[in-house]
């Protein structure tokens, strides 16, 4: 049996939460089921790739689309590019699964559009589309981008499964039928990681350097934090890559902060390890935010480190009073103020990280990817 993946992505090793995901569900997938494999479309792949580190008995084949920057976005190019190869081909496919958002949709609906489907037709949201777009859209764009999405989203899928509460939320609002599949990561990876212990209190951003993700919110904390004495008592580090790269090689050359650029997948949990406090500061409004169970957070949870978050929607759907310290959205004092209470009060920061580590144990590759097959078969349930 054969499952079509179709996702929009270069497969970089320090690509981002999808990519990673890629990697555990197609490794964890071939130890549960040898009967499936997977076709993987998607763009032309970065030489280091995630695929590089996944048992190729696992793929049935791999499809790179070339899309190449133009006058059109690339996601258009691959979903005009993709769809018109697919409306070629005659054979039928057993099961189809876009992952990813709006544009991968579109690029399943074009390409299947002619060519029989005898399985079901998926949509695995990793996203809310027209929030993740936001700050490229006025209002009224966002609500006609909306309104298409949603068409297109009950009118051509068969199935949608949410990666998270937040977003399956959203989407049951509009009328959408969906599962949730919270995200899953390898809980043995983190059990035996060597901790190199140090005199500061060490405080990472792990994430796409974007607004929306509170990497601004994170390096005024840092700036705030600097025109104090206690500063020397911390150290700050930023892993990731995005609009706001050039902003943390500035803070960086002025001795602020460390800046590590994008890191590969399998040097995150000795790196994170190593920290003792991670910040989660995505934010979640009605035009921006949202998009699921975040591979990151999970997985600092697993390491046993202190979690700083944002008191929004999407934290609270995974930690609690008692596993992180709540900061109000947007609030860069009392942001400051955490780390300052993690330095003051270490047996209370070690209290809440040993409490995020143990509900990390909830959130199983092994569990998820069963899930998946489940939902595959047609399973009247899938519990989240």
């Amino acid at each position: 049996m054969y499952v079509d993946f179709v996702m929009i992505s270069r497969l970089g090793l320090s690509d981002g939460g999808r990519e990673t995901w890629l990697r555990n569900f197609l490794r964890e997938a071939g130890r549960q089921r040898a009967d499936y494999k997977f076709n993987l479309h998607t763009l032309s792949k970065d030489k280091v790739n995630v695929l590089t580190l996944v048992d190729s008995a696992n793929l049935g084949s791999v499809k790179e689309i070339g899309c190449n920057r133009g006058l059109l976005p690339i996601s258009i190019v691959f979903v005009l590019k993709f769809g018109l190869n697919g409306l070629l081909k005659k054979k039928a496919a057993d099961h189809v699964v876009a992952i990813g958002g709006l544009d991968e949709a579109l690029a399943v609906v074009f390409s299947y559009l002619l060519r029989p489907v005898n399985g079901r037709r998926i949509l695995w949201l990793r996203t809310i589309y027209t929030k993740e777009k936001a700050y490229r859209l006025s209002k009224v764009a966002r609500l006609i981008l909306l309104k298409f999405e949603i068409f297109v989203v009950k009118n051509f899928f068969d199935l949608v499964i949410a990666n998270g509460e937040d977003t399956a939320e959203f989407y049951r609002g509009l009328g959408v039928d969906c599962i949730v599949i919270n995200n899953g990561i390898e809980i043995e990876r983190w059990d035996k990681i060597s901790i190199s212990p140090s005199k500061r209190t060490r405080i990472a951003f792990i994430g796409r350097l974007a607004e929306v993700k509170g990497i601004k919110s994170f390096f005024t904390s840092v700036e705030m934090l600097a025109s104090e004495p206690r500063f020397k008592e911390f150290e700050f580090h930023v892993v990731g890559d995005g609009p706001f790269r050039e902003e943390a090689e500035r803070l960086q050359s002025g001795g602020l902060l460390k800046y590590h650029g994008a890191l590969a997948n399998d040097a995150i949990p000795a790196f994170v390890a190593n920290m003792d406090c991670c910040v989660a500061l995505t934010f979640l409004t009605d035009s921006i935010g949202g998009g699921g169970v975040s591979n990151a957070l999970v997985e600092q949870m697993a390491a046993g480190q202190a979690i700083v978050a944002w008191d929004n929607g999407i934290f609270r759907k995974t930690l609690t009073q008692g596993s992180a310290y709540f900061v109000p959205q947007g609030n860069v004092e009392q942001l400051v103020q955490s780390y300052l209470n993690i330095r003051a009060n270490p047996e209370v920061a070690k209290l809440k990280s040993e409490m995020a580590k143990a509900a990390s144990k909830g959130y199983s590759i092994v569990n998820h990817v069963r899930k998946f097959f489940n939902s595959l078969e047609g399973s009247a349930k899938v519990d989240s």
